[in-house]
């Protein structure tokens, strides 16, 4: 079944005038003897609205108010959009800084790394599987955040804003340790059971586990 849709014209007498700027445009007519418009906006359709008015001189200021209104919602959109997008290249070109000079850095090792932007700020996640500690490489990428949380004012500080470089507000370090890997420190700890809590050091053998992974450096050699 072929469904014929409304065009813009059929709002439109014929003859009408046209003043219109980017965004919007206003079509002039007269009928029964007064004036009236008709208003669209961008490449809508169905208008905004169809009004008559007392006198040429009210519709004149309608019609003027109109099109100024809709050119200033439209560059305050415009507006709201590049500052979204700045953001979202700010975010995405950190994430990239931070791949080359990890790249440069551990060429044998993959990091997974991705931009994120949220309400009130962005972020850059990098997650790898045992390779180097998180400490080597939280050296290497805080520089790239822009500063910290406050818990006792519950406050982010912007501590740490550069010029020079990309950066985003929060940057997280997730380093994973594989199977072979953990398998590995067990028997070096000579732990039977990782639920088992071990006096000597005063916590479960989990921890343990957790504690010497964080001490290796498990970067692959090239």
């Amino acid at each position: 079944m072929i469904k014929y849709g409304i065009t813009r014209e059929f709002f439109i007498p014929k003859g009408a005038q046209k003043f219109a700027n980017e965004e919007a445009a206003v079509y002039l007519y007269e009928s029964g003897g007064e004036p009236y418009a008709v208003g669209f906006v961008g490449k809508r359709t169905r208008p905004e609205f169809n009004c008559s008015y007392r006198t040429e001189e009210r519709r004149a200021v309608a019609v003027s108010e109109f099109l100024t209104s809709w050119q200033r919602i439209m560059r305050v959109k415009r507006e709201a959009i590049r500052r979204a997008d700045k953001v979202h290249t700010e975010a995405a070109n950190c994430a990239a800084a931070i791949r080359r000079v990890l790249t440069l850095a551990f060429p044998t090792v993959k990091f997974r790394i991705r931009s994120e932007n949220f309400s009130g700020g962005d972020s850059v996640s990098i997650h790898y599987t045992d390779g180097p500690t998180a400490e080597a490489v939280e050296a290497l990428v805080n520089v790239y955040q822009e500063g910290d949380f406050n818990g006792m004012i519950d406050l982010y500080e912007y501590t740490n804003r550069r010029e020079d470089m990309p950066q985003a507000k929060f940057i997280m370090v997730t380093r994973e340790r594989s199977e072979a890997v953990e398998a590995a420190i067990i028997r070096e700890l000579g732990i039977t059971d990782r639920n088992a809590w071990v006096e000597d050091s005063r916590c479960y053998a989990d921890t343990l586990i957790y504690r010497r992974f964080r001490e290796l450096d498990l970067t692959p050699q090239g």
